[in-house]
């Protein structure tokens, strides 16, 4: 299911457009379903340059920027259409350290540090939440090489990506409403776009260079 979700969702990529961010067009649903059907049949495997190599992602890379995450070497593309949230304490003492959002707060990603004794990698987290009510479609792949646990609260709408980054962090995203098809292709993109920060300068251009190749 996750699997399907993601490919979905960066299938649908190239029908955005920088005056409707979360519009969606059927001309990209053979493309999506094609798409999904792959990934249901492998490893969820996704790559930025799956999306910087999508026919019309210029459209998309120029209203939005990657950001850095906390203090930890990890950064993801966000649009402009989903704000930073300023953190209260409690949730910096809850191990938030990202939180976006739409002005109607109808579309949310947010990014947690996973700090639970004995969990040290994506299937230490993996198994943790198995027995967890409301925890379905658990799935192990990578993203950007970074291992990661792809799991589905239904009950509350959410998709939710475990990373283990390259400094041993084990990071969780979240994005919802999962279900919302026009939420879909933003969600593929800030997902493929989670990455090392050392990696970012270089994505970041060549996004540049991609947006700026059909405004010349």
């Amino acid at each position: 299911m996750m699997k399907k979700v993601f490919a979905v969702a960066l299938a649908s990529c190239m029908i955005l457009s920088s005056a409707t961010v979360f519009a969606a067009d059927s001309t990209a649903e053979s493309t999506a379903d094609s798409a999904a059907a792959t990934a249901e049949a492998g490893t969820l495997n996704l790559k930025w340059e799956d999306v910087i190599n999508q026919e019309g992602i210029e459209e998309v890379l120029g209203v939005g920027d990657f950001v850095t995450l906390g203090d930890l070497a990890v950064a993801m593309w966000v649009p402009q259409v989903m704000a930073p949230v300023e953190l209260t304490q409690d949730d910096i003492d809850n191990g938030f350290i990202g939180y976006y959002a739409t002005d109607d707060q109808s579309a949310v990603a947010s990014v947690v540090y996973v700090n639970a004794e004995g969990v040290e990698s994506v299937e230490d987290y993996g198994a943790m939440i198995e027995d967890i009510e409301g925890v379905s479609d658990i799935e192990y792949g990578s993203i950007n090489d970074l291992p990661v646990v792809t799991y589905m609260m239904k009950d509350t709408d959410t998709a939710c990506v475990a990373f283990a980054t390259e400094q041993g962090n084990l990071l969780e995203f979240s994005f919802y409403p999962a279900s919302d098809e026009d939420f879909l292709p933003i969600c593929g993109i800030m997902t493929a776009s989670i990455q090392n920060v050392e990696d970012t300068e270089a994505a970041g251009s060549e996004a540049e260079s991609v947006a700026e190749s059909t405004a010349a």
